[in-house]
């Protein structure tokens, strides 16, 4: 075996070492602030990919409404399912490591640890972190292969290692490694590759296509804008077409093939579109907190951001691709086709960056895609250097620039936020101040426990990722070289030699006719009353989240209303809103509407509370030689209204509001009135493990108690 793949190892594996961060793995929940581990994923993005997986074979459902981690749970879209605007590609790509790390699960459970079924304990986390990095060492192999083929070994490791180590592509691999850029990175080069061959040997056999189509579903379920790469076959189809010297059957053995490749892709992008389509009622939904360049003064200014911007423009976080680019240039003059398809390819991909602001990422995280461009533009700059000059040139440049990339990744949101718009020239400013204060280890990285004399085998958390996380790593890296190197080339075998590739072609085409089949039977409409529940339960999240505006609580009570006939709850909600926000006449016109619908003891007593608040009624005088002559239980009912709204005092409003129940258990309102004292007991509770009291919270909090929005919140 090549030695070359061995020290690609090596530094894949140093890489591993240095920057993955087990976090406070013996404990989950208590994770280290501001940075990702391997068990402490984004509830965002990461989560949205990682919710196909546990949720799927969890609970054998797409249905995120229960998802526990999941930040967007509350997003009902309009046919009563939570919305998840991330792809279904990563989750395809990870489903067998999830399900190894289910295994490793049951005979933990079966050996007595009490480790959780649940698809949050740590193996399932552990395995899919290796599956994500490990899809970048696999597309590494296959950067070598390609770089190799044209331009030597030599220059094909340099280029390789520069591609892993002086881009972003560590973080995406080791840190933050549960989205869907490492699925991007070695999808990307396995297409690139098969085309390449392709262009070799056109004359392939019907299952390269069938694969071949089946690769392009895969790019578009990791990310729709990667069918870009469509146009390298898209291009070589319109050439050949275009060619006089192309015979008739020629043309059609090639539209024929083309046509099979677009119902493999067709396939595979199924389980796509069928779970947007369950899940959102359409094929295809942008991401809503997506931001885009609504203009052209904005569109230029983008361009220079992703560039030269201060936060993470191109050339200067990732300054490589400046020599990529300079590679791609020279190719055209030698290859103009192949050149020209190229740059096609990267502006396309350019568009992602330059259209969509993304305010909290690190690089140019949309260009991975791109990486097989930025490997053969390296390749085209670095091989006519290394035929002038010794090799050894490069070792000083190559490293300086991996060092620069380890210390912008480093940095960034470690010793810089990142929301920082002058992130390179913060991150320079401190450069010393990291050094002299040995911060240079990414914290809680393999290393950084060694060198903390923290790496203590003491249970069988410690064994598992202190010995058996690595030697997997290491284990599955080998497996991955081995596969690449013994079947990938099988996927261009002569016509007569295509088993492997047939039966492959088919088994993931099954698998994916088989995912779609389950999103489609599965998932039946959901009946109006769960919908509306489901929308209710949503505006009540969204008001907590958003208050004082009520704008997305009332979209989503709008939307409750039109889902099924407007119910007492709807109106109650709106109603409870409303006198939160103390708009007393809007929420006096609600509680009764909403009383028409169904009579409720507590919106009675809201009704009866408005009527002091509004000014109807005027509050009872404090009399203590009346409290004989209370026999209904009504003057220590209002007593206690006075003290809860007038005066902010709840405690003495509870203690009448208690005597007026005793008075008179079988009153209209002790529905209302127990409501209330319960609410007041365990808002004095929370207040008590937070060392606080009643006279600690705001004025006006005690309007809270009896609405429902303040239940949700106490039992949330």
């Amino acid at each position: 075996m090549n030695k070359s793949y061995f020290i690609l190892l090596a530094v894949f594996m140093g890489l591993w070492f240095l920057f993955t961060p087990f976090g406070n793995y013996k404990d989950p929940m208590e994770g280290i602030h501001g940075f990702y581990h391997v068990q402490r994923i984004d509830p965002g993005d990461d989560t949205g990919y990682y919710a196909y997986l546990r949720s799927g074979f969890i609970e054998g459902d797409f249905d995120f409404y229960n998802e526990e981690h999941y930040f967007h749970f509350n997003k009902i879209t309009d046919t009563g399912y939570t919305a998840n605007y991330w792809y279904i590609g990563a989750p395809i790509i990870w489903f067998p490591f999830f399900l190894l790390g289910h295994i490793v699960a049951l005979i933990y459970l079966a050996l007595g640890f009490p480790v959780a079924l649940d698809g949050y304990s740590f193996p399932y986390y552990a395995f899919t972190s290796i599956a994500s990095s490990l899809e970048v060492f696999a597309g590494l192999v296959l950067c070598y292969k390609i770089i190799a083929d044209r331009y030597g070994k030599s220059v094909s490791l340099a280029v390789t290692v520069l591609v892993l180590a002086a881009t972003c592509l560590p973080y995406f691999a080791f840190v933050r490694n549960r989205m869907s850029h490492s699925g991007d990175f070695l999808v990307a080069f396995l297409f690139f590759w098969t085309f390449l061959k392709f262009r070799e040997r056109p004359n392939q056999s019907i299952w390269f296509f069938i694969m071949w189509g089946a690769l392009a579903g895969l790019l578009a379920d990791l990310r729709y804008i990667s069918v870009i790469w469509c146009a390298f076959p898209l291009g070589f189809l319109i050439k050949t077409l275009l060619d006089k010297g192309t015979t008739s059957d020629d043309r059609a053995r090639l539209l024929k093939n083309y046509l099979f490749a677009f119902l493999a892709f067709l396939v595979v992008v199924s389980p796509q579109l069928a779970s947007w389509k369950m899940l959102h009622g359409v094929f295809s939904s942008l991401n809503p907190y997506t931001n885009v360049v609504s203009d052209f003064g904005s569109l230029f200014q983008s361009i220079w951001n992703v560039f030269l911007g201060a936060k993470r423009g191109l050339f200067l976080v990732e300054p490589v691709w400046a020599l990529g680019l300079i590679g791609l240039f020279m190719l055209m003059r030698k290859d103009p086709w192949l050149g020209g398809v190229c740059w096609v390819v990267f502006l396309g991909f350019l568009t992602a960056p330059v259209i969509i602001g993304d305010p909290a990422t690190f690089g140019q995280r949309y260009l991975i895609p791109a990486f097989p461009l930025l490997a053969l533009g390296l390749g085209e700059c670095l091989a006519p250097l290394f035929k002038k000059r010794p090799a050894t040139w490069f070792r000083p440049v190559g490293a300086l620039l991996c060092f620069w990339m380890y210390f912008m990744t480093f940095s960034f949101n470690l010793v810089i936020p990142f929301k920082n718009q002058n992130f390179v020239p913060e991150a320079l400013s401190r450069f010393a101040e990291v050094i002299h204060t040995n911060r240079f280890l990414w914290p809680t990285s393999y290393l950084d426990l060694i060198l903390k004399g923290k790496f203590q085998l003491l249970d069988y958390r410690d064994y598992f990722f202190l010995i058996g996380l690595p030697l997997l790593e290491i284990l599955f890296c080998f497996a991955a070289l081995f596969l690449i190197l013994r079947v990938i080339p099988c996927l261009t075998a002569e016509p007569g030699r295509t088993s492997a590739l047939k039966w492959s072609s088919l088994g993931f085409l099954t698998c994916m006719v088989c995912l779609t089949a389950f999103i489609v039977l599965n998932h039946p409409e959901l009946p109006a009353y769960e919908k509306k529940n489901r929308l209710q339960s949503a505006a009540i999240n969204e008001f907590y989240r958003e208050y004082p505006s009520l704008t997305r609580f009332k979209e989503n009570i709008e939307r409750s209303q039109k889902a099924g006939a407007p119910d007492a709850k709807d109106y109650a909600l709106l109603a409870d809103a409303s006198f939160l926000s103390q708009s007393f006449k809007e929420a006096t016109f609600y509680y009764k509407k909403a009383q028409r619908l169904h009579d409720s003891p507590s919106r009675a007593l809201q009704l009866e509370r408005l009527a002091y608040l509004t000014g109807q009624r005027k509050y009872p005088k404090v009399d203590v030689s009346q409290f004989d002559m209370d026999k209904d239980g009504s003057l220590h009912r209002n007593l206690g209204l006075y003290f809860l709204d007038s005066q902010n005092d709840i405690t003495r409003a509870t203690v009448f509001l208690l005597e007026s129940i005793k008075i008179n258990p079988q009153q209209k309102l002790a529905g209302g009135i127990k409501l209330l004292i319960s609410q007041a007991y365990r808002l004095n509770s929370k207040l008590g493990r937070e060392k606080k009291t009643f006279k600690d919270i705001p004025k006006g909090y005690g309007l809270m108690l009896n609405t429902q929005l303040f239940t949700t919140e106490l039992t949330g």
